[in-house]
């Protein structure tokens, strides 16, 4: 099975991802969601990284990666 890392970042234009595609030591970036939103907090689920909860100061919002 291949391994994929996959990272989240919170940004004030919004949320960034971020791939290691077959764990490689090579971060690409591979999105960007809600731009223009300010993202202060990223909580990905435990059992399935994909789903992603993130929130600005007044809204909390649910991500697929789809990568």
């Amino acid at each position: 099975m291949a391994k994929a890392e996959l990272l989240f970042v919170g940004t004030d234009t919004g949320l960034l991802q971020f791939s290691n595609p077959g764990g490689i030591g090579r971060w690409l970036r591979s999105g960007h969601s809600l731009p223009g939103s300010d993202i202060v907090a990223v909580w990905a689920k435990p059992d399935d990284p994909t789903h992603v909860l993130c929130s600005d100061a007044e809204h909390l919002y649910e991500i697929t990666y789809c990568g």
